[in-house]
């Protein structure tokens, strides 16, 4: 299948690479693929790269070189884990006109809060494991993406302004402070 549009990783992607069953309707996945985009990937890429990518997406698939290494070996990985972490809720719930119902199964047992909250953080840690890759990634080859790190309006995101480390927060942050930082943190 074709790259879905304005999204990073694709249906078949999805479902090659996690252990969502073929049966389940990628509609169902869509928002919840977008909000992981928006909210965890675009705020490593920043506004800009991040923007940029994307229209080399859609409509046209033209991403190559660099791009398409950044796209398949370090965003996407990190994405559908986030989108294991966050879709578990929206699978399990379907929004009727009339009501909110809870999906159930002749075939299978649910689990208790304790094993859902377990497989929650397990993808939690494996997506800011491979997010955390790939901000270093993008540290250390950040000439390769001009992009990276440049903002052009107050409503876009610089990237990976890191939260605080201390109790106030001055404002700031920039590309630079954020490699800094991750070579800091690496020992580099």
């Amino acid at each position: 299948m074709a790259q879905l549009e304005g999204l990073f990783i694709s249906e078949s992607y999805i479902k090659n690479n996690t252990e969502i069953d073929e049966n389940v309707n990628v509609h169902k996945l869509l928002p919840t693929v977008w909000w992981c985009q928006k909210t965890y990937i675009e705020q490593v890429l920043g506004t800009a790269l991040f923007d940029d990518l994307l229209g080399k997406i859609a409509p046209t698939d033209t991403l190559s070189g660099n791009d398409l290494i950044l796209v398949e070996k370090w965003i996407s990985p990190a994405l559908v884990n986030w989108v294991m972490f966050e879709a578990q809720v929206t699978l399990l719930y379907n929004f009727r006109d009339k009501s909110v119902g809870k999906n159930s199964s002749d075939f299978s047992q649910p689990i208790d809060y304790t094993e859902h909250r377990y497989l929650k953080d397990n993808y939690k840690k494996r997506a800011e494991s491979l997010t955390k890759r790939l901000e270093g990634y993008l540290c250390e080859n950040s000439a390769l993406f001009p992009l990276y790190g440049s903002s052009t309006g107050l409503d876009q995101l610089n990237a990976t302004d890191l939260p605080p480390t201390t109790s106030v927060y001055m404002g700031g942050g920039s590309v630079n402070r954020s490699c800094k930082q991750y070579k800091y943190w690496n020992g580099q």
